[in-house]
């Protein structure tokens, strides 16, 4: 008997007014499977809108929620049954838009069918680090602000201590992690596929065998470079050494803040919408919550609940780049979903997060970009030369971080004998200083599911060639240029339709290669 969809997805259906029966629903399948997608579709758009709003309200407010409890009712949805409709009715298209929608809707039906067995790990995951609390001077603090602390403590043994706090947390947090693991190992299985990886290849569009050689290679081919950085950075950046860098250091090194003069904490917002007006954009959109709330997670995030009616971002600023960085990354995803005019929702929020993360790092690396400094910040002289240099130094550590990850969760997925140890190696090979086994045991922690972190490092590689467009078009100075501005709004109001390998060619490349970014690194790593 075919299952009843509830009230929010049944008015979403109505307010569809049946357009995609009419417009993309595929001729050739019958009546009743055709209604059968409708259906679905409305009530996959209905749950990601109560999922979304659920994980914006723990983001902003630290409280508890139960996104495992979501998934109850929808068996239908997430089932075999519907993987095989959907690829029924790919099959059925001639039309490459129609194909592409199903193509990403059955996607997010596979993810989310690997998702929901693990939904109450992730739910009791979640829960704990939010809630969890350690002790560092007789005071308590949330597990979120360790990385504000380190930021701000100058301390090099305080930091260290910082970092030694949260290890209880982390190693109960593993436990957790460790089930996780073990379950996913189990859904691979029942889903048929060949292994984590063949399942995560579908997720992302990409052959992993093939694009691990390209993260070894960005390693091997910014070693030289990135340690000559590091020798210059550490110094520089925190009074030491870089041989007597440690983990615990990182996020006092990437605040910044040396220049913490030029990214005051009030400027944030009203200098974000400056830049946004200079290229004839708008945050008028887009719900921003700034608000300082305990429990609160730090860190700035994007959540398109309705796109693009309901984009919202969440953001507790403190000042510093890094904060500034993390607002303007997550205002281009809002940028992006905000502008968007595509009516089928598949364009609207499924698809390729290659994209929007790609457009999120054209603004956040603007924190490096010479032109936006001298008229947004009012740098000049050596500090002009020496931000734009560290900065170079902090995009360069970022992306050899990542594809250090991919590496290692390769290996972890694969069921390597000592993943922490591989973790260790991996990450010290990126970092250019050895990790002790305390930082390991950030193994699990650090870890992105079904291979997100491909997609940062292909998004970094894009927004590279995005980048060298804009300059060719519009001169170096695009950041306050209206036109580029029209330029990218044409872009985002495609929303997701263009996936990676699709915006490389729609930006006149024949493939996506790292050579831009290395290049444009290289210039602004030059003392």
């Amino acid at each position: 008997m075919r299952r009843a969809i509830g009230p929010a997805a049944a008015l979403l259906l109505l307010l569809l007014g049946g357009r995609w029966a009419a417009s993309a629903s595929p001729a050739g399948l019958a009546p009743e499977d055709r209604a059968a997608v409708d259906l679905l579709r409305a009530e996959a758009q209905a749950l990601v809108l109560q999922q979304e709003t659920l994980s914006w309200k723990r983001r902003t407010t630290g409280e508890t929620v139960d996104i495992a409890a979501t998934y109850q009712g929808h068996e239908k949805l997430f089932s075999l049954d519907t993987l095989q409709l959907l690829s029924r009715a790919m099959a059925a298209t001639s039309d490459a838009d129609q194909h592409k929608a199903l193509a990403f809707f059955r996607a997010y039906v596979l993810r989310e069918i690997a998702s929901l067995r693990v939904a109450k790990l992730n739910d009791e995951i979640g829960n704990y680090l939010a809630g969890a609390e350690f002790v560092y001077k007789g005071k308590k603090y949330n597990f979120y602000e360790q990385s504000r602390l380190a930021q701000d403590e100058p301390d090099y043994d305080a930091r260290q201590a910082i970092s030694d706090a949260v290890l209880p947390i982390l190693a109960e947090a593993n436990k957790l992690y460790e089930k996780k693991e073990e379950r996913l190992r189990q859904v691979v299985k029942e889903l048929g596929e060949r292994d984590y990886l063949a399942l995560a290849e579908e997720f992302r569009s990409v052959r992993l065998d093939e694009f691990a050689p390209v993260c070894r290679r960005f390693l091997d081919e910014t070693d030289k470079d990135f340690q000559a950085l590091q020798q210059w950075a550490a110094p520089f950046q925190l009074g030491i050494p870089a041989a007597k860098l440690r983990r615990a250091d990182l996020p006092r090194m990437s605040r910044n803040q040396r220049f913490d003069k030029y990214f005051g904490k009030e400027e944030m917002l009203p200098r974000l919408k400056s830049f946004l007006a200079g290229l004839g954009l708008s945050a008028d959109k887009i719900k921003i919550d700034d608000a300082d709330r305990p429990k609160k997670n730090p860190r700035a995030a994007c959540f398109p609940l309705v796109v693009p009616t309901d984009v919202r971002l969440t953001i507790k600023p403190a000042g510093g780049q890094g904060d500034y960085k993390s607002l303007w990354h997550e205002m281009g995803h809002a940028q992006h979903f905000a502008n968007a005019t595509v009516k089928d929702w598949e364009f609207q929020q499924l698809g390729d997060n290659v994209t929007t993360e790609n457009y999120a790092f054209l603004f956040d690396g603007l924190m490096g970009n010479r032109r936006f400094l001298q008229r947004y910040l009012n740098m000049s002289g050596q500090d002009l030369t020496d931000a734009v240099r560290f900065s170079a130094y902090l995009k360069l550590f970022a992306v050899r971080r990542y594809c250090a990850k991919v590496l290692y969760e390769m290996e972890l997925h694969r069921g390597a004998a000592n993943p922490k140890e591989r973790y260790r190696t991996w990450l010290s090979r990126a970092y250019g200083f050895q990790l002790d086994e305390k930082d390991a045991e950030r193994y699990l922690n650090d870890v992105d599911d079904f291979f997100y972190s491909v997609d940062y490092v292909r998004a970094w590689f894009l927004e590279a060639l995005l980048n060298r467009r804009l300059a060719s078009s519009f001169g170096e100075d695009w950041i306050a240029d209206k036109r580029a501005g029209v330029f990218l709004v044409r872009l985002w109001e495609k929303g997701q339709y263009y996936q990676g390998d699709d915006l490389v060619k729609v930006l006149g490349y024949k493939h996506l290669t790292p050579i831009y970014l290395i290049d444009r690194l290289k210039d602004a790593a030059k003392p």
